[in-house]
């Protein structure tokens, strides 16, 4: 369909429009001779304006501009009538062109108002009053619209335009008619001029207002044509075609009476071998369906709406295909006397058998014709009303090449052409793209189906799986399978096959064992008679499919997801997946950092392009802010799995490893909030052992500051863990007496002592601080750190004078090489206070500790936490020394900090919480009043 629009004053015809078509005005007039008439060639080689019909083209484009559209439709000018095939489809389709048209304009050219003889204003009242046979109104103007009717009904009753037979299906079809004078005044609508119409034409009432024409007998339809002229005898029968819904091939030169028997024969043919409507829903309805009720309940409300469209997005395996189903047999069972066609979307070759069966379950004729085109038979036959109501559900449309891409077609449409917007029907479609259901339904069109709520994925669990008799092992493993529909099916369905040698519980800790093991449960394919044959029942399969798609159409995307598989798989930030300008060999490496005081591999430029691809997928979703990613769990072992398969696994392990060693850093206090935002992602690293000797030492920091963190934080084991891991590695990568080596081995040591294992802890640093010292010396700051660790475990045996001799050595030799107020100097100078109480010399704790707390105060400021771990221990000794009320008020602040700092459940503020609670019941108990 070519439309017309006026631009910079010019008017230009549009390209073929298969779609998509704006909203546009239609002109229903009589044709002039062949001399008068603009014709498309006309208006192809630019000229026309010569030629008297132009003024009507120059009418049509002014109307519809005061009405707000910028496009309209003239039948002299728009259809090539030198293309054969062009007029056969405009004449089949014209009705509906009519139909659809936003107005239409009756241009009378044979009706006129007399100009200049407009009456006086007092005069045109008297006029206006006779006419309507109203009360005394307010006098008009010469700017009124439309016309008393005393002077020009005459004209209008006998205007050629109702003896055209063209115009019947103009005067039928549309919505809005309104009828205007040659020059250029509305003279009126179908509605203020119905009775006029009706009476001229002899059509009832009912039919102008818009009735179902198929409610009219076929003889009192003919009827209306009677007494009707068209140019050639043939466009007599022709132009009838859309009033009782037939498409027919045109063959002028049969006559007028050959080709009415024709039709004729036809409608007789169609009445007699029309079905009855009926449901074709290709698998069974599921007697275990578990009810998403506020799902189905949105389709049922945007399905309901005329030429309603709606389109379950989501990821693969989510329900949207059962719930499809089920919406399909609720819509039989509801709307009684309705078809209901179903489509499986996969192939372009798929749609095509669809649109088929769709013609011969309503047995369009035209269809055993040689070279039937098919889909414009089926969409010309649900495009007629008096086809009665009809539902389409397109299931799988996941490929938008299927319905966007090239065709075969002469006339270049596409599928997504061939779905009607026709009041009677309406269009259900399931699809993984959310930019195809934007592009097939609208926006407002889109429902997002996620995974189950608990209650549902149990009651999915036990419809399939039979009685749940452990209901917590069922919770964590429906918890485990992300409520995600197809895993909990294929579960059920392996738990069923296999029972009673397989439980729920079993399951769940075959699953949990191993990444291999969750990868063969997860690929074994149990069969569902309520998922097309073509499609996988296996979860890993299904989503592999959304995999190799996205790769076959862009590369960057697929390797955004690859990347991203491989990290926790909530908070995912951006920063660390955009290209970087870091590579491992620009980060300095610090060899010599202990915690004992306390790069782009041609990733996409486009990846606002790639995000959006991999979101309309259903692969990953964001926070409010757009900064974080999420995937569903399954979906990174899938994508792993896949990568795998196709030996690409290392290469983006090892990106993911690269970008997270440039943005750990250690796990200082100054970095904890950045330490917070990733330490996740670094206990998933812990699971990937790089292939590669020089990513493994990548990989080893990592996970080094990460269990510097997690030993910060109090999280001991997650530290322990992680530092024996790192220490095993690089004994084995680098030998037991490489720095690196030194140092995890030391951390872990760290986590050993504060775990209350002092014996091996002591062990531990006892021999690392040998080697530092043969190899670096006795006054190397690495050293003297092994020096002050392993005095810490001899203070926690009670071992005072072993533990007061290195203290003494480690902090001399800290003041002199570092400074006095050097943070190390000062943990010194603390730990050496703490070794001072026990014995009794808290004079001495006293100052030691009054020193470190101010000097801390100010090199480090008031909330690092050293200083309120300064602040514990001297309020610890003033409450040895009776100055309680000191005591208290000290305390109250180091227990403020902590909790601010460190949270309320980190050890450090859980045992000054502790303390803090018993020196206040002890207060209490000082108190005179006992209070």
């Amino acid at each position: 369909m070519r439309l017309l629009k006026c631009a910079n004053g010019k008017i230009r015809l549009t390209k073929d429009l298969t779609h998509d078509i704006p909203p546009y005005a239609i002109l229903s007039h009589t044709w002039g001779t062949d001399e008068e008439e603009v014709t498309y060639k006309d208006l192809i080689a630019g000229g026309g304006e010569a030629k008297a019909g132009y003024e009507k083209i120059r009418f049509c484009a002014k109307q519809a501009a005061r009405d707000g559209l910028e496009h309209f439709w003239i039948d002299s000018c728009c259809i090539d009538k030198a293309n054969h095939t062009e007029l056969h489809e405009a004449i089949n389709s014209m009705f509906r062109w009519y139909q659809n048209a936003a107005r239409c304009y009756v241009y009378l050219v044979d009706v006129s108002i007399p100009q200049p003889a407009l009456p006086s204003p007092r005069l045109w009242t008297r006029l206006v009053q006779k006419t309507r046979k109203q009360k005394p109104i307010a006098p008009v103007t010469s700017s009124d619209r439309e016309t008393p009717k005393l002077v020009w009904e005459s004209a209008f009753r006998s205007s050629r335009w109702f003896t055209r037979g063209w115009t019947l299906q103009e005067l039928l079809a549309p919505k809005l008619v309104e009828f205007f004078s040659k020059d250029g005044q509305r003279l009126g609508d179908k509605t203020s001029l119905e009775k006029e119409i009706h009476e001229v034409t002899g059509i009832p009432v009912s039919a102008l207002r818009g009735a179902d024409l198929s409610e009219f007998d076929i003889n009192e339809r003919f009827g209306w044509a009677d007494g009707r002229q068209t140019t050639r005898e043939e466009d007599a029968v022709y132009s009838l075609l859309g009033i009782f819904g037939v498409f027919m091939s045109l063959r002028y030169g049969e006559g007028k009476e050959k080709e009415a028997a024709r039709l004729r024969e036809k409608l007789g043919k169609r009445d007699r071998a029309q079905p009855l409507p009926f449901a074709t829903i290709p698998f069974r309805r599921d007697p275990h369906f578990v009810n998403r009720d506020v799902i189905l309940d949105q389709v049922k409300r945007r399905c309901s709406e005329p030429a309603g469209r709606a389109a379950l997005v989501g990821l693969g395996g989510i329900g949207k295909s059962q719930l499809a189903i089920e919406f399909a047999y609720r819509f039989d069972e509801a709307a009684t006397g309705s078809w209901l066609f179903w489509i499986h979307a996969g192939t372009r070759a798929r749609v095509d058998e669809g649109f088929q069966a769709i013609a011969e379950a309503v047995n369009i004729p035209e269809r055993v014709q040689p070279k039937a085109d098919i889909p414009q038979l089926v969409y010309s036959w649900l495009s007629r009303e008096q086809n009665g109501r009809w539902m389409m559900i397109i299931d799988s449309a996941d490929d938008a090449d299927v319905f966007y891409g090239s065709t075969a077609r002469s006339d270049g449409k596409n599928l997504a052409s061939f779905l009607p917007q026709s009041r009677n029907g309406s269009i259900l479609v399931t699809t993984r793209d959310k930019d195809l259901a934007r592009r097939l339904t609208g926006h407002d069109g889109i429902i997002e189906v996620g995974v189950m709520a608990e209650a549902e994925a149990l009651s999915l669990l036990e419809n399939k799986a039979g009685p749940i008799t452990d209901l917590g092992a069922a919770s964590e493993l429906v918890r485990t399978l992300e409520y995600m529909p197809l895993a909990i099916n294929q579960a059920a369905g392996y738990i069923q096959v296999r029972a009673p040698r397989s439980s729920v519980g079993k399951y769940l800790a075959d699953f949990r064992e191993s990444e291999s093991n969750r990868a063969k449960l997860l690929g074994h394919d149990m069969g569902d008679l309520r998922r097309d044959g073509s499609a996988s029942n296996a979860v890993l399969t299904t989503w592999q499919l959304s995999f190799e798609h996205i790769h076959s159409k862009r590369r960057s995307a697929a390797d955004l997801l690859s990347l991203m598989s491989f990290f926790n798989c909530q908070g995912i930030p951006e920063s660390l997946l955009k290209p970087a300008g870091q590579t491992i060999n620009s980060k300095q490496e610090d060899d010599e950092s202990d915690p004992d005081d306390g790069d782009c591999d041609g990733m996409s430029n486009d990846f606002e392009d790639d995000i959006g691809l991999l979101k309309d997928f259903c692969l990953l979703s964001m926070n409010e802010s757009g900064t974080e990613f999420e995937m569903h769990g399954l979906v990174q072992l899938s994508t792993r799995k896949w990568l795998e398969a196709k030996g690409l696994e290392e290469e983006f392990k090892e990106q993911f490893l690269r970008r997270l060693w440039a943005s750990f850093p250690e796990g200082r206090y100054e970095n904890w909030e950045v330490c917070r935002k990733l330490f996740s992602h670094v206990e998933a690293a812990f699971e990937y052992t790089p292939a590669r000797e020089d990513m493994g030492e990548v990989w080893a920091k990592v996970l080094y500051n990460g269990a510097w963190y997690a030993w910060s934080q109090g999280r001991f084991d997650v530290a322990e863990r992680m530092a024996y891991r790192v220490k095993k590695f690089l004994e084995r990568l680098l030998g037991p007496e490489h720095v690196r080596t030194l140092s995890s081995v030391s951390l872990y040591g760290m986590v050993l002592r504060d775990k209350g294992q002092w014996a091996e802890a002591q062990e531990v640093f006892a021999r690392v601080m040998e080697v530092r010292e043969r190899k670096l010396g006795a006054d190397h700051s690495l050293t003297l750190n092994s020096m002050a660790n392993l005095a810490s475990t001899f203070w926690s045996q009670d071992q005072w004078d072993k533990a007061e001799e290195l203290y003494v050595k480690v902090m001399e030799g800290r003041k002199k090489k570092l400074g006095a107020d050097h943070r190390r100097t000062l943990s010194s100078m603390n730990d050496f206070a703490v070794i001072l109480k026990p014995q009794g010399r808290w004079d001495e704790a006293e100052k030691l500790e009054v020193e470190v707390l101010e000097a801390r105060k100010r090199t480090l400021g008031l909330d690092h936490p050293h200083t309120l771990t300064s602040m514990n221990n001297l309020a610890i000794t003033w409450e040895c020394q009776r100055r309680h009320a000191d005591a208290l008020k000290l305390m109250e602040s180091c227990v403020e900090g902590q909790r601010r700092i460190l949270g309320p459940h980190h050890p450090d503020a859980l045992s000054s919480s502790a303390m803090l609670a018993k020196w206040r019941l002890e207060a209490d108990s000082r108190s005179p009043t006992g209070e």
